[in-house]
């Protein structure tokens, strides 16, 4: 959202930056020529500094957002892992259980016996 605010504000510099040259050089003399050629130059100059500044926030985004990509894929994966011991915990509890009630079972049952 932000990064989409500065791109919005950074073309609406630009388009009032070259709406105000065109208006200059249009009404200007061959006096003035000179001095609105080097305000053309610094405004170019700016607009290049702050195109330069949105590229590497947005190369800092992408970079952030590659990391929590990264990070997310690797709670997916430990969820996975984790979701996959459970079961296997639950299968081994209920095999114990199991074994527990056969190995009761005969004793009760030679005890009763006697």
């Amino acid at each position: 959202m932000e990064l989409n605010t500065k791109i919005r504000r950074f073309q609406e510099t630009t388009a009032s930056t070259l709406h105000k040259e065109s208006c200059i050089a249009t009404s200007s003399d061959d006096g003035n020529k000179h001095v609105n050629e080097n305000d053309a130059q610094v405004a170019l100059r700016t607009l290049e500094d702050q195109l330069a500044h949105i590229i590497s926030q947005t190369n800092m985004e992408e970079q952030e957002y590659e990391a929590e990509q990264n990070l997310h894929k690797q709670l997916q994966q430990e969820l996975i892992n984790i979701e996959r011991n459970v079961t296997l915990m639950e299968a081994i509890m209920k095999e114990t259980k199991e074994l527990q009630e056969l190995t009761r079972y005969p004793c009760q049952h030679h005890i009763a016996c006697y």
